[in-house]
């Protein structure tokens, strides 16, 4: 009777730990760029304990916080910030604010969003891309 009892946990498990890897990342990368900005140490660094407590609140794991902090002393140049300006639905402005480690694919798949949801497309806000 437990023929296809990992075709169900394959089903159910696989997409729940795909998510959590994505969210991992995404927490990882706000790490680098919060310890880059202002200093390894949470405790001079608001920034970077603002993320360390998000990343305790959705349960990461403690070495891969550590691992990313250390990831961006040995790295100062891995990311930059962009801030883009575009049309949204019905002709609304938007200020997008992105945390990137290409701003040039960031710019395009931004644009492929806007343009599927019958928007305008992006510009660099105030004239260039602001690198952090």
């Amino acid at each position: 009777a437990g023929h296809n009892r990992w075709s169900k946990v394959r089903n159910v498990k696989g997409p729940r730990d795909a998510e959590r890897s994505r969210l991992f990342q995404r927490l990882a990368q706000m790490l680098r760029a919060a310890a880059r900005e202002g200093g390894p140490e949470p405790s001079l660094n608001p920034s970077l304990a603002a993320v360390v407590e998000q990343c305790r609140a959705r349960n990461m794991p403690k070495a891969s916080i550590e691992a990313a902090i250390k990831g961006a002393q040995g790295h100062p140049a891995g990311g930059s910030r962009l801030l883009l300006a575009a049309r949204g639905p019905g002709g609304s402005a938007l200020l997008l604010e992105l945390l990137t480690d290409d701003p040039r694919r960031s710019q395009r798949q931004i644009g492929e969003l806007l343009a599927r949801n019958g928007s305008g497309t992006p510009e660099n806000g105030a004239g260039t891309p602001k690198f952090g």
